[in-house]
């Protein structure tokens, strides 16, 4: 009799129903709390709840942690980039700085 026509799948598990826009605005506005919204995102992507909401906390938690990798790796590039700097710096000048040294020797070995 219906046929042909299409109806919106209803929703019986509270689970399964997509997040409307005020829930959304919830969820962002709790993870911008400082230290509450990590534990939120946590409690969100690991707890029972919506399942559009544990993906999507999910999917935060794996884009955090790739991102703090590669802040790790470019911490540890840019210190050896720093050092490698530095020694090159300081040995360009060590002659002087000897010769520098030797002189403030000898002067305070006279006093």
């Amino acid at each position: 009799m219906n046929e042909g026509y299409q109806y919106a799948p209803q929703y019986e598990d509270p689970n399964n129903k997509p997040l409307d826009l005020k829930d959304w605005i919830i969820v962002l506005i709790v993870q911008m709390i400082p230290c509450i919204g990590f534990i939120m995102t946590l409690v969100w992507a690991f707890g029972a709840g919506n399942v559009n909401r544990k993906r999507y906390c999910q999917a935060n938690l794996i884009i955090l942690a790739i991102s703090f990798v590669l802040n790790i790796v470019g911490f540890i590039l840019l210190i050896t980039v720093f050092a490698g700097a530095m020694a090159s710096f300081f040995s360009q000048f060590s002659e002087e700085l000897e010769s520098s040294l030797a002189a403030i020797r000898m002067l305070f070995s006279f006093m």
